[in-house]
C-alpha cells in the first residue's frame, strides 16, 4: 500500500477529546486521492486524526499506540503506526476499520436544511401499536434532550461536569429532538416516498431515518452519472461514527442479520447502512380442533403414532374437543375408502411422527393425504376446506429452495456479486435451465402444485390472508408472518356473523375490520358528502380534497360525489350496507369471484373513493335497506338478499387456547443439509442530510439501540428498544439474544405465540451451525422481482381453483416470474 494511500485512510476526522473539532475535521475530509498533502504531512493534525481511530483498537493496544503516535517524529513514521492501528481495529471485528472509514465521507446528491427536529418516517396505522410505541419512545427520547440542553448551556457547570451529565443521560451532545411523521399506508408507500424527494432534491421535507425494507436503502446509494461526465453520489447515510458517542456498528447485531448490509445494490463502501430492529419470520399456526380431528380419524383407522410424538399429538386432540361437532359438520365423516387414503401411512413399522412439520415435503405429502380423508374436504378445489394454508407463497418457497440448495447463496434466484467496486444484485439464475436453482425449484413447484390441484394446499393471494378462514376452521393450520398474531384467533365467547355469495367461495366478516361499514348522521369533518364506519370517517368531495383530514376518504370523482350525496340523502340510509374493498385486491382469488357476483346485480350501487392517509383507491359496493340501522351492525332477521348469512358461536371458532404455534419447517427434505430461517421485515435506515442532523441522526440512533434503562412508556415500564420489540410484533436481531435470561426475553414477546417463537429460532439460528438465515438482498429490481414471484404463484394456484383446461408448466411459471428483468 502506497504511502499516499495509507494518508488518505487515516486521512479523517475527529477526536473523542473535542466532539465539535471531530466534526469540523470531518467536515473537511475529501474521499480523493488527490488530498491537501500540506494538511496530511502537519503532524500534529495527523496524530489527532490517528487518536481518532485509537479509541477503536483493541483495548489492550490503546496505550501502545497512543505512546507511539505521541513520539513520532514524521510523517513515515505515522503512516507504520496507521497500519498497526487499523490491523488492531479489526482484530476482534473484521472490517470495522473500512466500515468507520466509509462512514467520514460528506458527498451527497444534495443537502438538506438543516433542521429543528429529525425526522423519523413509517408508513404504520397512525392508531396502531406500532405508531403508539414509537410516539411513546420520542416523547421519552426528547425529554432526554430537553434535558440535555439545559446542561448544555449552563453557566455553572465545567465541560468536565458537562460531559458526566451527558454519559449519565445517555445522550450525545449533538442529538436534538425526534419526530415521528407517517408517509403512507404500507412499506411500497414509504418506498416511493424517498423515489419522489431523491427525484425533486427535496431540501425543505424529505425526512432523515425511515422505517423499511433495505431495497430502500439500494435506492438511496444510488448514483446518478450526469450528462457532462460528472457524478451525482447518492444519500444512504452511514450509522457509523468517529465519535464513539454516534457510532453503531454491525457488530452490535448478529451476523445472520446484519449481512445484509453486504448485499444492498450500488453500495461501494462497506459500512453500516441498515439495522436489522424490526424483523420477523414465518410460523406455522395450528387449528387444534381441526387438527385434533384429523389426528383421531387417522389413528381410529389404525395409523401408528410415534411414541416420542404421543405427547404432542395428544396435546392438539385435547385441545380442539370443544369444537369436534362443528369440525365434524365442516370437514364431513370420514371417506369409504380411507383405509386406501391412508395406505402409505399403515404400512408395517410406519409411525406418524411430528417430524412432518420439519420438511415440506412431508408436510404437504401430510397434507394431500388428510385433505382426501372426510368427505366435504375430498372435494379437493372445490371443497370449502383445506388442509395448509400459505399467506406468503413467495416466502415458503425461497425457504425451501434455499434449503435445498444446503443455503448456499451463489445457486439462489438472487444472487450478489461485485462489479468494478460496487455491489450488484442479478436474477438470472432461474433461467438457466441447467443450473441448481432451475433444477430445485422445478422439483418444489411439481410438489406443491399437486397439493394444490388435490386442494390440500391452497396459497392465498397478496393482500388476503388465511387467518380469516383458519379461525372459523376452514384451515388445519396454516403459514403466516409472526408479526400477525392477534389476527389468528377470537376471544372467548366471541361470535362472528359472515357473509358469502352462492357464486364465489369468497367470505366476509360483518364488521369494520371485514371491510363492512355503515352510515353514520354526523362527524367531525364538515362539508362531507357521508360518514361511514363506527368512527364516522367522512367521504368528502372529489372537489375539496385538500380538506380531508388524515383518517378520511375522498370521492374519487364528480360522479362519484353524485352518487355517495344520492345515498346518504335517503332518510333510511342506516339502514345501507357498504362493503369497501381496496381496488389493486381486487383481480385475484376469491375475492375476484365475488366481485364478478356483484357487478351482475343491477340492485347493487357502485362507487370509488380514495383514502387520505395512503392515497390508495377503494371500490365500494352498496346494499340499501338491509341492515338494522341500529348501533351494531347487523341484518334485519340475519339475511341478506341473495347472500348467505352465518352465525358463528364460540364452539364454531378458533379461540387463543385452541391456536397451536410452532415454528415452520426449516427443510425442504428431511436429509436436506441446512435448516432455514426465513427473514423478512423493515430495517432502520438513514438519509443523508448535512452534517449537523447526520450526528443528530445518529445520536438517537444510538441511544435506541443501547439505551438499557427501564422507562414510563405510555402505561408500562420498559427498555425502549424492548418494548417496541414487543408492541410492534418484531424482533431486534441484537447480539447476546442468546445469553438472556427467560425472564429478559419474556419481556420482548411477553404472551404473544408467535413472537416467542421467531424470538427462540432467532436464537437457535445464532447457535447452531447447520440452521442458516435467509434474507432476500437489496437490489434496485427485487421488489419487482419479489412481485413477479408472487404473482406467477398466484396465476398457478388459480389454474387449479378455476379448473381452467391448461394448468401453467414450470417454464410458464418461470417466464412469469422473470418478466421484465433485464440483467
Amino acid at each position: 500500500m502506497s504511502n499516499k494511500l495509507k494518508k488518505y485512510l487515516l486521512g479523517v476526522g475527529g477526536s473523542l477529546i473535542s466532539a465539535s473539532a471531530l466534526m469540523a475535521t470531518v467536515a473537511c475530509g475529501d474521499t480523493k486521492e488527490d488530498v491537501d498533502n500540506s494538511n496530511v504531512e502537519d503532524l500534529d493534525s495527523r496524530k489527532e486524526e490517528l487518536n481518532a481511530y485509537i479509541n477503536f483498537a483493541s483495548e489492550d493496544e490503546k496505550a501502545s499506540l497512543i505512546d507511539q503516535v505521541e513520539k513520532a517524529t514524521t510523517a513515515d513514521l505515522l503512516d507504520e503506526i496507521s497500519g498497526k492501528i487499523e490491523e488492531s481495529i479489526n482484530k476482534n471485528n473484521h472490517g470495522y476499520f473500512e466500515r468507520l472509514k466509509s462512514s467520514k465521507s460528506n458527498n451527497r446528491k444534495f443537502t438538506q436544511k438543516v433542521k429543528n427536529e429529525i425526522v423519523l418516517a413509517t408508513t404504520f396505522s397512525e392508531s396502531g401499536a406500532q405508531a403508539r410505541a414509537i410516539e411513546n419512545i420520542l416523547k421519552v427520547y426528547n425529554g432526554l434532550v430537553d434535558q440535555m440542553l439545559e446542561v448544555k448551556k449552563s453557566t455553572t457547570m465545567s465541560e468536565v461536569e458537562k460531559r458526566e451529565k451527558y454519559k449519565e443521560l445517555g445522550i450525545s451532545p449533538l442529538a436534538k429532538k425526534v419526530v415521528h411523521r407517517v408517509v403512507g399506508s404500507g412499506y411500497p408507500a414509504g418506498a416511493e416516498k424517498v423515489r419522489l424527494a431523491l427525484s425533486a432534491k427535496d431540501a425543505d421535507n424529505f425526512f432523515n431515518i425511515i422505517l423499511n425494507y433495505s431495497t430502500v436503502a439500494a435506492k438511496l446509494a444510488e448514483k446518478e452519472k450526469k450528462s457532462d461526465g460528472t457524478v451525482e453520489e447518492g444519500m444512504l447515510l452511514s450509522f457509523n461514527s468517529l465519535d464513539k458517542d454516534l457510532d453503531v456498528d454491525t457488530s452490535l447485531f448478529d451476523k445472520g442479520f446484519s449481512v445484509v448490509n453486504d448485499k444492498i445494490e450500488n453500495v461501494e463502501s462497506k459500512s453500516t447502512y441498515v439495522l436489522p430492529l424490526f424483523k420477523s419470520t414465518q410460523v406455522l399456526a395450528i387449528n387444534a380442533p381441526v387438527l385434533g380431528y384429523i389426528l383421531t380419524s387417522m389413528k381410529e383407522s389404525g395409523v401408528a403414532f410415534d411414541e416420542n410424538s404421543q405427547d404432542f399429538f395428544n396435546q392438539i386432540i385435547e385441545a380442539g374437543k370443544t369444537d369436534k361437532e362443528s369440525v365434524a359438520t365442516l370437514w364431513g365423516q370420514k371417506v369409504a375408502n380411507a383405509d386406501t387414503v391412508l395406505e402409505k401411512y399403515k404400512k408395517d413399522n410406519f409411525k406418524l411422527s411430528k417430524d412432518i412439520f420439519e420438511s415440506y415435503d412431508k408436510l404437504v405429502e401430510f397434507s394431500t393425504i388428510a385433505q382426501s380423508l372426510f368427505s366435504e374436504s375430498s372435494k379437493g378445489t372445490n371443497s370449502t376446506v383445506h388442509v395448509f394454508g400459505i399467506d406468503d407463497m413467495t416466502g415458503v418457497y425461497e425457504q425451501a429452495l434455499f434449503s435445498a440448495l444446503d443455503g448456499n447463496e451463489s445457486n439462489m434466484l438472487q444472487t450478489v456479486s461485485t462489479n468494478n467496486g460496487k455491489i450488484e444484485v442479478n436474477f438470472n439464475s432461474i433461467k438457466n435451465k441447467s443450473g441448481a436453482a432451475y433444477t430445485k425449484s422445478q422439483e418444489i413447484f411439481n410438489t406443491f402444485t399437486t397439493a394444490f390441484g388435490k386442494g390440500a394446499v391452497y396459497a392465498f393471494p397478496s393482500g388476503q390472508y388465511s387467518s380469516n378462514d383458519q379461525t372459523k376452521h376452514k384451515f388445519a393450520f396454516s403459514i403466516g408472518s409472526t408479526a400477525g398474531y392477534f389476527h389468528n384467533f377470537k376471544k372467548g365467547g366471541s361470535s362472528v356473523t359472515t357473509v358469502s355469495h352462492p357464486g364465489s367461495s369468497y367470505e366476509f366478516e360483518l364488521s369494520n375490520f371485514g371491510g363492512a361499514y355503515e352510515f353514520k348522521d354526523k362527524g367531525k369533518t364538515t362539508g362531507a358528502l357521508a360518514y361511514i364506519g363506527s368512527y364516522a370517517n367522512a367521504i368528502v368531495p372529489s372537489t375539496a380534497a385538500d380538506t380531508a383530514s388524515k383518517y378520511d376518504y375522498v370521492s374519487k370523482s364528480v360522479e362519484d360525489d353524485a352518487k355517495i350525496t344520492s345515498l346518504f340523502s335517503k332518510s333510511e340510509k342506516n339502514k345501507t350496507l357498504n362493503l369497501i374493498f381496496e381496488l389493486s385486491k381486487t383481480a385475484t382469488g376469491k375475492l375476484a369471484d365475488y366481485i364478478k357476483e356483484l357487478e351482475k346485480d343491477p340492485s347493487v350501487q357502485k362507487y370509488s373513493i380514495i383514502k387520505k392517509s395512503d392515497n390508495k383507491e377503494y371500490v365500494v359496493y352498496s346494499f340499501e335497506n338491509v341492515l338494522t340501522g341500529g348501533k351494531d351492525l347487523a341484518f334485519a332477521n340475519n339475511t341478506f338478499a341473495n347472500h348467505n348469512v352465518k352465525v358463528f358461536s364460540d364452539t364454531s371458532l378458533l379461540n387463543e387456547e385452541e391456536l397451536i404455534s410452532i415454528p415452520t419447517p426449516g427443510k425442504w427434505k428431511s436429509d436436506s443439509r441446512k435448516k432455514v430461517l426465513f427473514a423478512q421485515g423493515p430495517s432502520l435506515i438513514g438519509i443523508k442530510s448535512n452534517d449537523e442532523d447526520e450526528s443528530a441522526t445518529k445520536a438517537f440512533v444510538k441511544w435506541l439501540v443501547t439505551y438499557d434503562k427501564e422507562v414510563t412508556l405510555g402505561k408500562n415500564n420498559n427498555i425502549p428498544l424492548v418494548e417496541l420489540q414487543k408492541s410492534a410484533s418484531y424482533i431486534s436481531a441484537l447480539k447476546g439474544m442468546k445469553d438472556k435470561t427467560k425472564e429478559e426475553s419474556s419481556k420482548i414477546y411477553g404472551n404473544n405465540k408467535y413472537l416467542e417463537i421467531a424470538y427462540n429460532e432467532f436464537v437457535k439460528s445464532s447457535k447452531e451451525d447447520d440452521y442458516v438465515v435467509f434474507e432476500e438482498p437489496a437490489g434496485s429490481g427485487s421488489d419487482s422481482f419479489r412481485k413477479n414471484i408472487g404473482t406467477a404463484w398466484e396465476t398457478v394456484q388459480s389454474g387449479y381453483v378455476n379448473n381452467t383446461d391448461k394448468k401453467k408448466s414450470f417454464d410458464d411459471f418461470v417466464t412469469d416470474m422473470t418478466k421484465g428483468i433485464n440483467n
